[in-house]
């Protein structure tokens, strides 16, 4: 991306915020907030941090707390990388590009890519993934998330360190990972790591916390999940892991109607400010980011085998596919400017 003097710039007072330990968890926050707010130039950025400043004049907000956990216990350098990767190279400067090639081609471009990953493909070609978030980063996109089942977490070490600018989301599901996976994180800034909320979760978010890394956790629902989501029962009983984020992610046996329900009690929970925890629903959240940041809106996600499932279709695309065809060519195969619907998980 070359030397840009207004990241240098950011970067170096959100250090500075962050570093001066003797601010209030409440003047931390709103330093934050406006400092970020004084340089946002992306749209996304200008509506979140104008949320988020309004949200701070609440006294009793618990956001506060998480802020003080955050601070006090992962490192500076993670936080202002992840955060600079995120927040300026994928909602900046990315989307920026996104806009002018969506102008230039009459296509969508999403702000980020959710891939699951498949083991044998990681370790016998892993250039492949490599040329995928290549081809994204030409074409303004900087943020990926990747889903590992059943395996070990260190199989993503070479992506994550072979992209200092991207911003990684590594949602793991009854996966392992070794120490040196937490140091290679510490070393890079650039990931964090979401861990499925099951009986495992309390010890594998202990020793993240331990390493000072950012970690979040995630949870696939359905129908049966219903009640537990909606009376907050769930989301409390995450809070002892004291993560940073909690996604909720629709299972595909989940009718629209539940997750639609489920999203508009994500966003009173966000907007009541009870839980020290960013709550979201990560489909729908993401979708919103992306009709923000592009206007015509799309999500785009690539199954183990590379075949490509859209947020408004119902079954996955079999006729073109990540791992043979340009990602630039394949959107103009598949995300034309439309009008779009929600519809079952990628």
């Amino acid at each position: 991306m070359g030397k840009d003097i207004t990241k240098i710039l950011v970067e170096c007072m959100l250090d500075k915020i962050l570093q001066d330990s003797r601010s209030s968890p409440r003047r931390l926050a709103r330093n934050l907030v406006d400092i970020s707010l004084n340089f946002a130039k992306g749209r996304f950025q200008k509506r979140f941090l104008s949320d988020a400043q309004e949200m701070l004049k609440n006294p009793e907000s618990a956001y506060y707390e998480l802020v003080s956990d955050q601070i006090a216990n992962v490192d500076r350098k993670h936080m202002v990388t992840f955060g600079m990767n995120l927040g300026y190279n994928g909602c900046t400067v990315g989307a920026k590009r996104i806009r002018e090639i969506e102008a230039e081609q009459n296509l969508n471009i999403p702000w980020s890519l959710s891939l699951l990953l498949d083991r044998e493909r990681l370790l016998i070609n892993p250039d492949s993934y490599c040329r995928i978030i290549e081809q994204g980063r030409k074409i303004g996109i900087y943020v990926y998330l990747f889903f590992l089942h059943d395996e070990n977490a260190d199989l993503c070490l070479p992506l994550i360190e072979n992209y200092p600018n991207c911003a990684f989301g590594i949602f793991l599901q009854n996966c392992t990972f070794s120490d040196a996976y937490l140091e290679k994180l510490q070393k890079c800034g650039n990931a964090m790591t979401v861990i499925y909320a099951d009986e495992a979760a309390p010890e594998s978010c202990q020793r993240l916390r331990e390493k000072r890394l950012l970690y979040g956790i995630h949870y696939s629902y359905d129908e049966t999940d219903r009640e537990k989501i909606l009376s907050e029962s769930w989301l409390t009983a995450q809070e002892p892991l004291r993560p940073c984020f909690a996604f909720l992610h629709a299972r595909d046996s989940c009718s629209l109607q539940t997750q639609n329900e489920i999203y508009q009690h994500v966003l009173a929970v966000r907007s009541e400010q009870k839980h020290p925890i960013l709550y979201m629903e990560l489909r729908q959240d993401i979708y919103q980011i992306d009709e923000i940041i592009s206007d015509d809106a799309c999500l785009v996600g690539f199954r183990e085998d590379g075949s490509v499932h859209m947020r408004q279709q119902t079954q996955n695309r079999t006729d073109v596919n990540i791992f043979s065809t340009n990602l630039l060519d394949l959107l103009k195969t598949v995300a034309l400017k439309q009008a779009t619907a929600p519809s079952a998980e990628y």
